[in-house]
């Protein structure tokens, strides 16, 4: 909350790097105030004007729009960094002007403060506070954050969120509604959904709605991401109230407050970052191998790097202060987005492409998948010349504007990306703010390729170990019993897209089909050389004579749990069960092949 926010190092339970020398750069003072101001029909009779005068270009629309989410604040905040995201929609310029919106707001009087917090904690502040500085450190249209500590314990912060702000909510939902069904088009220049624009926002906004969201975010968060040397803020859970959020107050530099002594005070920072043991390199690309693991391994990860958000702390730790947008992944989604982002750092654009294909919600009826398909491969060949050339700004050869040519080739084809997609993209153009000041010559393609082959390893690491021995054989059988299914789902998936499609879909369809059979007939041999090893395994613990004489060679054998006689028979029927559906599927797959190769 708010662009300078500082949080308490070293942590309460003292474990993390040592303490900083003294901070160089400061917080900012909060922003003005703010007008819950801006008239609808002002601003459509500026759009009116700026386009009679023929002025109205995307990023004067943004700009225009900036200024009036700004006035109002609150819901109309979460609704401008929405349609920031939409970049395969709008113009990458009105994008970049949404982006610079912030959300501040005018600092609450004290008396105000002090009635929420004794309202939610039931007590008076005194009885809870050793001290509390009345002025705000940071505020916003929904909330702001003070500066306290605890009776007998560390400095906290605050954050506390402004009275009737429900009704505020509930007045500005209705004022959407009007805003998207009678201006939208006008004012936004393409049709959204309105629906789904709307619910993107409500639950944008449940978090400053209910502070106990945030403190659930950053417990289940602490842990994880301290293996990352991300430090997430101790949340005192004996205060954690729907309005009322108490967590320690971390000392360290933002990266907002880093750029701007990278500008006046260069020599200065360098002595500073010196002195507190920080490697921006190192920091910078933890940060984006942080976010990979966030998303591909633990399947939860923070959306909202901002640079006001993310400190760097001594020995190359950083932290994250304010905790919303926390997302995570349909597991069918996450499979096929770890496939797309492999195949880009692999370098392998076709296969990238037909995956990104797949995330995208129904092709139009017009569609080329071809067409489109070399709209992508040549936009994430030129992402791949740019990552290689020296010289170039970080902002021309980030992931996230490699993703925002692939975004425009789909925007080009008619065809609108997923919110899941764009909020991954938003995830990551955030990280790029920090990473074009920590890491500018770097080459992201070679980090992520470095990612993907340590988190390989990562997982043959945890399919070895002796614990997860159990979990895997029973995963296993889940497998087993899914998978042919699981084909014969994506056998109707694609019948029905052949159906939908007819001949634009052909070629396509038999490509996929093609792969179907390859893959069906692989799980199927898989499937068969699993069932023989568990076969041996079941004899060598009930009936030790049959493989006597081999024995000595099979101390794989004792490696696996010991089961009970009914279990093995369970597990090997269903393997043969497996095998036999597979082996079906595979001739499906085969007999599809061949009369898609028939006459059209």
């Amino acid at each position: 909350m708010g662009e300078e926010l500082v949080t308490t190092w070293p942590p309460a339970d003292g474990d993390g790097p040592a303490t900083p020398s003294p901070l160089i750069a400061a917080g900012e003072a909060p922003a003005p105030a703010v007008r819950r101001s801006g008239s609808q029909l002002a601003l459509i009779f500026g759009f009116v004007g700026a386009a009679l005068r023929g002025r109205l270009s995307p990023r004067e629309r943004g700009r225009r729009l900036r200024l009036f989410f700004e006035a109002r604040g609150g819901l109309w905040v979460k609704l401008a960094q929405l349609l920031a995201l939409r970049r395969d929609v709008f113009d990458e310029s009105f994008c970049d002007e949404l982006s610079l919106l912030l959300d501040r707001g005018s600092e609450l009087p004290f008396e105000d403060v002090r009635q929420v917090i004794e309202a939610e904690l039931g007590e008076p502040l005194e009885e809870v506070f050793e001290s509390f500085d009345p002025k705000c450190v940071a505020a916003a249209s929904t909330g702001q954050t003070h500066r306290a500590r605890l009776h007998g314990g560390p400095d906290v912060a605050v954050k506390v969120q402004r009275p009737g702000l429900d009704a505020i909510v509930r007045q500005d939902l209705r004022d959407l509604d009007l805003f998207l069904s009678r201006f939208g088009r006008l004012l936004l220049g393409v049709t959204l959904s309105g629906e789904d624009l709307r619910w993107e926002v409500e639950q944008a906004l449940a978090e400053n709605l209910d502070y106990r969201l945030e403190t659930t975010y950053m417990m289940r968060s602490r842990k994880r991401l301290r293996r990352h040397r991300v430090l997430v803020p101790r949340v005192f859970t004996q205060y954690a109230r729907r309005r009322v959020q108490v967590k320690e107050w971390v000392s360290g530099m933002t990266m907002n407050a880093f750029a701007r002594m990278q500008r006046e005070s260069p020599e200065e920072l360098k002595r500073w970052l010196a002195a507190n043991d920080i490697d921006p390199e190192a920091v910078g690309e933890r940060i984006f191998v942080s976010m990979m693991r966030q998303i591909f391994e633990e399947n939860y990860y923070h959306g909202y790097w901002h640079p006001g958000n993310l400190l760097l702390l001594p020995g190359g730790w950083v932290a994250i202060v304010d905790f919303w947008a926390m997302s995570a992944l349909e597991s069918s989604f996450r499979r096929k987005y770890a496939l797309f982002s492999q195949a880009i750092y692999d370098r392998e654009y076709t296969k990238a492409a037909d995956l990104l294909l797949l995330l995208c919600p129904a092709l139009p009826p017009t569609a080329e998948p071809e067409a489109i398909r070399d709209r992508v491969v040549n936009a994430l060949r030129t992402f791949e010349v740019r990552t290689f050339t020296r010289g170039l700004p970080f902002a021309e050869k980030s992931f996230s504007s490699g993703m925002g040519g692939v975004l425009r080739a789909l925007s080009a084809s008619r065809v609108p990306a997923s919110w899941p997609v764009m909020r991954l993209d938003r995830a990551f153009a955030m990280i790029d703010r920090s990473l074009a000041l920590l890491i500018p010559d770097a080459n992201v393609l070679k980090i992520g390729k470095r990612y993907w082959n340590k988190a390989r390893r990562r997982a043959m690491a945890r399919a070895t170990n002796a614990a997860a021995r159990t979990r895997s054989l029973a995963s296993f059988l889940t497998v087993l019993a899914e998978g042919p299914e699981f084909l014969s789902e994506q056998l109707l998936f694609q019948g029905e897209s052949a159906r939908r499609g007819a001949k634009a879909f052909k070629r396509t369809t038999t490509k996929i089909s093609e792969l179907l059979q390859v893959l069906s007939g692989l799980a199927a041999q898989l499937t068969l050389a699993s069932g023989l090893v568990l076969l041996v395994v079941f004899l060598a613990q009930h009936h030790p004579p049959v493989v006597a004489g081999v024995r000595g060679s099979l101390t794989f054998v004792d490696s696996f749990p010991h089961l009970d006689y009914l279990v093995w028979v369970l597990v090997l029927a269903l393997i043969l069960r497996a095998f036999v559906r597979l082996r079906s599927l595979n001739r499906r797959f085969a007999r599809i092949e061949s009369h898609s190769d028939g006459p059209s």
